[in-house]
């Protein structure tokens, strides 16, 4: 099952809002005004752990207890807006996380910019996954995809079986940012999409600064090249 849809809103991202650890707020966003930048982000993990109620949370901003696993993946897409001049358009991929459709699911994660690896905080088994998944990830996404590991179901906290103290040396040995969720409640759900969207809006633009300066330098060695040869074309005459 596949299914790709835009959703006019999106919300307003800027470095205030990270470094104060505000929510981000809803926007209308007219794409017409703006440079728009694409990031395709694939949500990884074993099944059950709560990937589809993550995404849906985030896009719809509902929460459903009869939700079905997903069969191979499911697609949607939402606009963030970064700064006046700049949207970024998420393409979300909810993937399958059995492991009968793990070969077919592997197809999405190439072209990935973002992966969000999710667990669930009640099975240690799911935890204990989060090394299978980033391999796989390793193995058939692009070598630079920016990964966040996200712990579910907060919420049930009386059910925990993976300590906060435990995911995050896991996280921190290991140079992975890691949150805590619930997509029942919506805690962190923006958190998860606004720290990912910065970090890969963050890269674009270094990427795009790099790219500028070699074109300068190119210029500006072609033209050196010019003015040397202009030069020696005077004094011989």
């Amino acid at each position: 099952k596949m299914e790709s849809q835009d959703y006019s809103l999106g919300f307003n991202i800027n470095n205030s809002s990270l470094k104060d650890n505000n929510s981000i707020s809803l926007v209308e966003i007219d794409s017409g005004t703006s440079d728009t930048i694409e990031f395709k982000i694939i949500l990884l993990g074993n099944t059950a752990v709560g990937k589809t109620s993550i995404f849906n949370r985030f896009i719809t901003s509902e929460f459903s207890q009869n939700y079905k696993s997903t069969i191979t993946a499911e697609c949607k897409s939402k606009l963030i807006k970064i700064d006046k001049n700049l949207l970024a358009k998420l393409v979300i991929w909810d993937t399958c996380g059995s492991e009968i459709y793990r070969a077919v699911t592997s197809q999405y994660y190439r072209g990935a910019h973002g992966a969000i690896i999710v667990f669930d905080l009640t099975d240690q088994n799911t935890f204990n996954g989060l090394k299978k998944w980033i391999k796989d990830l390793k193995n058939y996404g692009e070598k630079d995809t920016e990964m966040i590991i996200v712990g579910n179901k907060l919420d049930l906290i009386g059910q925990r079986k993976v300590s906060q103290s435990q995911a995050m040396n896991y996280c921190r040995e290991n140079n992975y940012k890691y949150i805590e969720a619930s997509a029942k409640d919506g805690t962190n759900i923006l958190k998860i999409f606004e720290e990912l969207t910065f970090d890969l809006a963050e890269k674009h633009k270094k990427q795009r600064e790099k790219e500028i300066n070699k074109k300068y330098m190119v210029k500006a060695l072609e033209n050196k090249d010019l003015i040397d040869l202009e030069k020696k074309n005077k004094g011989c005459c």
